[in-house]
């Protein structure tokens, strides 16, 4: 059994590094991460590929300004019946999948570590990573905590954001509807907080990970340096 701490310090060593592979080294990287899933279970693809429904328009974005916005050649498209000056050029179209590519293995990597690890064990290898900041001051625990309370309470916001955004159906004008969409989420998280009582929160302690396993995340990054 990997230790939580191992299993979060191996993705933060595949986020930090994949921005910086080729497209071959993408190709390799994305293959790992389906042998993964297929290791594990392919049923857990399903709230990735929500959250990545729900990025489509931040993936577009990022594509259209580098396809269109990175200087280089014209990519050659004989079919295409347009000037050369409004097609995307070829270096563009390899950054932009690139950085696409990357945010999209990034986002399966982290579903991936929240499918494999319980909320008691990410709070606890948080807390425990987190000790080192008590050495400037910064309370570790009193961190940990908040990461909870955050955590709790984010379904409850969602539960408000839709909710307001039912509201907005009569509203006509664009920046009457997000002044309404603001005000109502607002009061509503107000409420909560004002209505929410004090309560005990206890979080538990994880000890050290074992050596060996911190060579995990040492063949994670030393697997990006040979792509």
């Amino acid at each position: 059994m990997i230790h939580p701490v191992i299993r979060i310090f191996s993705f933060l060593v595949f986020a930090a590094l994949i921005s910086l592979v080729d497209l071959p080294g993408l190709a390799l990287a994305a293959v790992a991460v389906a042998l993964l899933y297929a290791l594990i279970g392919i049923g857990h693809l399903l709230p990735a590929w929500a959250m990545m429904r729900r990025m489509r328009w931040f993936f577009l974005s990022i594509a259209v300004l580098f396809f269109w916005f990175t200087p280089g050649q014209p990519l050659g498209l004989s079919w295409a019946p347009l000037d050369a000056g409004w097609l995307p050029t070829r270096q563009g179209v390899e950054a932009g999948v690139l950085r696409v590519g990357a945010l999209a293995l990034i986002i399966l990597a982290a579903n991936l570590l929240l499918r494999t690890s319980s909320r008691e064990e990410l709070f606890s290898a948080i807390h425990w990573m987190a000790r080192p900041l008590s050495w400037v001051g910064v309370s570790h625990e009193r961190l940990a905590v908040r990461m909870v309370l955050v955590m709790d309470s984010l379904a409850e916001v969602q539960d408000m954001v839709r909710h307001a955004m039912g509201g907005m159906g009569g509203k006509t004008r664009l920046l009457h509807q997000a002044g309404h969409f603001s005000s109502e989420v607002f009061s509503r998280v107000s409420a909560r907080a004002e209505a929410e009582p004090c309560r005990a929160i206890e979080l538990s302690r994880c000890g050290a990970p074992p050596l060996r396993q911190w060579l995990y995340p040492l063949l994670v990054g030393g697997a990006f340096y040979f792509l």
